[in-house]
């Protein structure tokens, strides 16, 4: 990582060297170098989108509220972590519906009161377990955890980083799912 210091003003983000402004075509390209320098200063850089994504669904309870969980593996083609995700809904998979996602289901800690209100909306509410990405650790250098050892050659990538490959995996895996919108999701 690199130590940056700034004094006075953050510099405008839509001004050009020259002084002048940027149009919404340059913006596009600054914008995304700005976040790859954001994620770079931040987190130490991202692990590689995955090139193979692939789920199967493993069971779905029963009663009121019904909850699928489905096993997901990524990675590499001939190396993969798996990590589940529970989908929890009471609507019908034959339509598509906003999701409220949480990477925190090691946790345990999505209130009851947010998921009633999640389902009075209409939502549907999945949650995986970071954890079984990367370790969470006081130590902010170790690096433990399956993502790590799937990517050795990313030698900077945090465990934040790993944490946020999970969300876009599930991301990728809403794509497919039939009843969930992946262009409504809330995190």
């Amino acid at each position: 990582m690199r130590n940056v210091e700034f004094l006075g003003k953050m510099p405008d983000p839509f001004k050009k060297e020259d002084g002048t402004r940027m149009t919404p075509e340059e913006w596009n390209e600054k914008r995304d170098e700005i976040r790859n320098m954001v994620v770079d200063f931040e987190y130490g850089g991202m692990p590689p989108r995955p090139e193979y994504v692939d789920f199967e669904r493993l069971n779905v309870g029963a009663g009121g509220q019904t909850s699928t969980w489905y096993r997901v593996k990524a990675g590499k083609k001939d190396k993969y972590i798996t990590f589940n995700l529970e989908i929890m809904k009471n609507v019908s998979e034959d339509e598509k519906y906003p999701v409220l996602l949480t990477g925190d289901g090691c946790y345990n800690n999505l209130e009851s009161d947010t998921m009633t209100e999640a389902f009075n909306r209409g939502y549907v509410v999945a949650k995986f377990n970071r954890l079984e990405l990367a370790n969470d650790t006081r130590e902010t250098r170790e690096r433990k955890g399956p993502l790590f050892e799937l990517y050795p050659e990313y030698p900077d990538f945090t465990a934040i980083s790993a944490w946020a490959w999970g969300y876009s995996v599930c991301m990728d895996v809403f794509e497919k799912i039939s009843y969930t919108d992946e262009t409504e999701v809330g995190i």
